[in-house]
């Protein structure tokens, strides 16, 4: 083997392998870190659901009204059951809708559909349950 093969050889990888390899190595350490975080800072509170009107329209012979279920805890809700209440000649009239996942902080939408106006009576909207994944 001559010198210059020899000093090939020995001289390693080359530079723009090393830095592209540090910064993949920096990345994954800092998202191990970012999850590690966020898993030890989950305090472990349940689904705090607040819901809200959005809109009401009226579709066919009735009335839709569009709710948001906005999940203020730390844990996701599933199978989370919406219900609306308004007074109505003989009684209240109560819709409900189930709405499939609702994850931590943030906000899911669906809608109920009443006989009567929305925009005439007063109209209540809660959550009614949810179970846990």
């Amino acid at each position: 083997m001559s010198d210059r093969e020899s000093a090939v050889a020995t001289k390693g990888p080359p530079l723009a392998e090393r830095i592209i390899g540090a910064v993949s190595a920096a990345v994954i350490l800092g998202l191990m870190v970012f999850l590690g975080a966020r898993a030890l800072a989950n305090n472990g509170t349940p689904p705090d659901i607040v819901v809200e009107l959005r809109g009401v329209t009226q579709v066919g012979a009735g009335w839709l009204v569009e709710v948001e279920a906005t999940n203020l805890g730390s844990a996701a809700a599933t199978d989370l059951e919406i219900e609306g209440e308004m007074p109505a000649p003989g009684g209240s009239e109560r819709r409900s809708v189930v709405l499939e996942y609702v994850p931590p902080r943030s906000s899911r939408r669906g809608g109920l559909y009443f006989t009567g106006d929305p925009r005439t009576r007063p109209l209540t909207l809660r959550a009614l349950g949810y179970r846990s994944p």
